[in-house]
Order: C-alpha cells, then structure tokens, then sequence
C-alpha cells in the first residue's frame, strides 16, 4: 500500500508535463505550418 500522498503529488506533475509539452507545441506549430489566419490576428494585434 502507497501513503495516500504519493498518489496525489504523481497526477499534478503529469498535468504540468502535458501542459508544457502542449504550450511547447503551441508554440512550435505555427513555425512548422504557418497559419494565415494567426498571422492576420498578430497584425491586428499589433496595429
């Protein structure tokens, strides 16, 4: 049996891993296959 923290502080690190690994891609896609449609929203934001 497993103290019922170890359980617990597992899980989180997970999310943090899937939540770098999906802003790492967020962040990686629009360099590989640019998106007209971020770069009309970047555009607009800067203007």
């Amino acid at each position: 049996m497993q103290p019922p923290g170890s359980t617990g502080t597992r899980i989180p690190a997970r999310q943090k891993l899937l939540i770098q690994i999906s802003v790492l891609l967020r962040g990686a896609i629009p360099k590989i296959i640019p998106n007209p449609h971020l770069e009309e929203e970047r555009q607009l934001r800067i203007r």
